[in-house]
């Protein structure tokens, strides 16, 4: 146990040595490095750490493309004065075309033949027209048109009318031909119509070559008849057949009419097979129209000098004329179509 002892007297009193020691020692300071000692410690430690590895190359990284738009700024509107603007004078001398007072644009006329073109026109300017003024041929095709014509006789004021002439004449080959014309005023100073005042006005003709169409007097149509005669005699108690034109014994289905003198009637023709006669008189010979559209009878028909239409037993149209009876013949002229 003494060596325990010993221990734990000796420590307090190291611990007094060391701290009178620590005392009587000087205070320690840090050095300052001069630039020599900090470059050549800088390359050691440089020295003593491995290369570095190149950086790693990243690719790009793609950027879209960036839209501008450009939005104009929105200005408040501004009053701009409209100009004044000031109407041109009216010239002197203007006119304007109203109408083709005669022949119209393409007009036929005969070659070599003269006419007559008319023009209206109304005085546009300021300046009244008067005897001094003149229309005259300014380009085109002539027409035989005279140097200058009178435009007016009298005073045409501005705003009036005037109906102004000129006899030309057609072309001797057919074709179409336009000629231009101008008023010329009293100082011989051309003027026109239009916007400019200088347009020329016109006429347009088509010369053409006209047949002569030679009356031909009329021919009278003189109807064909199927038969047809004159002062043809009847005895009394036969019979006729129209449609051939003789005489047929009364007991033929042609026959159509029977001649009879009836004692208390007197003299008549008798239809017979279906024929027909009418009872109206015609002046004339009737057309097969007029008579077609006639009443008819079948009963005998007192004989009269007239002219009357019939019906044959066949059908067909026809007139009969009587010249003259008596008892016992009957004379008549007729025609069956």
């Amino acid at each position: 146990m003494k060596p325990h002892r010993i221990l734990c007297l000796s420590l307090p009193f190291l611990a007094l040595v060391a701290g009178s020691l620590a005392c009587a020692l000087p205070a320690r300071t840090t050095p300052v490095p001069d630039d020599a000692s900090v470059a050549l410690t800088t390359q050691a430690v440089l020295a003593s750490q491995p290369a570095a590895a190149p950086p790693t190359e990243v690719p790009p990284t793609a950027v879209p493309p960036t839209i501008e738009i450009s939005v104009p700024p929105t200005l408040p509107p501004t009053f701009t004065p409209s100009p004044t603007q000031t109407p041109a004078p009216l010239p002197c001398d203007a006119a304007q075309f109203v109408a083709d007072v005669t022949i119209a644009d393409d007009s036929g006329v005969t070659v070599n033949a003269e006419f007559t073109k008319t023009w209206r026109l109304r005085n546009t300017g300021t300046c009244s027209w008067t005897s001094g003024y003149r229309l005259v041929f300014d380009h085109g095709d002539r027409m035989s048109a005279p140097d200058a014509v009178l435009l007016t006789s009298g005073t045409i004021p501005p705003g009036s009318t005037v109906d102004v002439s000129v006899v030309l004449k057609a072309p001797s080959t057919a074709g179409t031909y336009p000629g231009f014309f101008k008023p010329r005023n009293s100082s011989s100073v051309l003027f026109g119509i239009g916007a400019d005042a200088n347009t020329a006005f016109w006429v347009k003709i088509k010369a053409k070559i006209f047949l002569l169409l030679v009356p031909v007097p009329m021919i009278p149509i003189v109807p064909v008849y199927r038969s047809s005669g004159a002062d043809k005699a009847l005895a009394v108690g036969n019979c006729l057949d129209l449609d051939a034109g003789g005489t047929i014994a009364c007991s033929n289905g042609e026959a159509d009419f029977k001649f009879i003198d009836h004692v208390l009637l007197g003299e008549r023709l008798d239809p017979v097979n279906g024929a027909r006669m009418s009872m109206a008189d015609h002046g004339s010979a009737p057309s097969k129209d007029s008579c077609s559209s006639e009443a008819m009878v079948t009963s005998p028909v007192p004989l009269e000098t007239t002219t009357s239409c019939y019906q044959t037993s066949a059908g067909r149209w026809g007139w009969i004329k009587v010249n003259g009876f008596n008892s016992s013949t009957v004379n008549f002229d007729w025609g069956t179509c």
